[in-house]
């Protein structure tokens, strides 16, 4: 996942009874929104149950 100027996102969960983070992947700098791009698609990164990821177009 790709930030709209070309930087590699990692989203995670902040622990076990929910919460859900972005960081820039390369710097370590937190990601304030949960919108990216998987190619030129632009998505929405969220937190799903049981502490799963989902990623929406």
């Amino acid at each position: 996942m790709l930030t709209q100027i070309y930087q590699k996102l990692s989203f995670f969960n902040t622990s076990m009874s929910g919460g859900f983070e972005g960081i820039v992947t390369e710097t370590k700098e937190k990601y304030e929104s949960q919108i990216c791009y998987i190619g030129r698609v632009k998505c929405w990164a969220d937190e799903a149950r049981f502490s799963g990821k989902l990623i929406g177009i």
